[in-house]
């Protein structure tokens, strides 16, 4: 029995066992890789609703003013701009400059897409901030 060598697969006192470390280490990228794929994906959904919100907010837009300023005062506008010397200003300067903002923070996938944003969400702001000449006589409606 002098001669019997112990075989195990344990790690004997002082020593490591071979490849735990590496075991480890994949263990932690793993975790990591999926945490950044949650972090990711949480990202991507929360830029996702924030362009369908703005949009949701341009497609509405013309009508919540028309509407709102045909109850309000029973006008019916030349223009959605036109809705700045109404009741209903707050809400078109508020939505314009919200759309404004986001064109231009807004990534596309070239430097074309880029300054076009920029152009576009300045344009969008300057709209909302100058507001157009008053017509004098309103148009009844019809």
């Amino acid at each position: 029995m002098a001669g019997h060598v112990l075989v195990t697969n344990e790690p004997q006192i002082g020593q490591e066992r071979k490849g735990a470390g590496r075991t480890a280490d994949m263990r932690a990228s793993v975790f990591a890789a999926r945490e950044i794929g949650a972090a990711v994906r949480d990202f991507a959904h929360s830029y996702l609703f924030l362009r369908r919100f703005i949009g949701f907010i341009g497609t509405l837009l013309p009508f919540a003013v028309i509407i709102g300023v045909a109850v309000m005062s029973g006008e019916l506008l030349t223009s959605v701009s036109a809705s700045y010397h109404t009741g209903m200003r707050d809400v078109f300067v508020g939505s314009m400059c919200a759309i404004g903002v986001f064109l231009i923070f807004y990534r596309g996938l070239n430097w074309r897409d880029d300054l076009l944003g920029w152009i576009a969400g300045l344009a969008a702001i300057g709209v909302a901030l100058v507001p157009p000449a008053r017509r004098r006589t309103p148009r009844p409606p019809r």
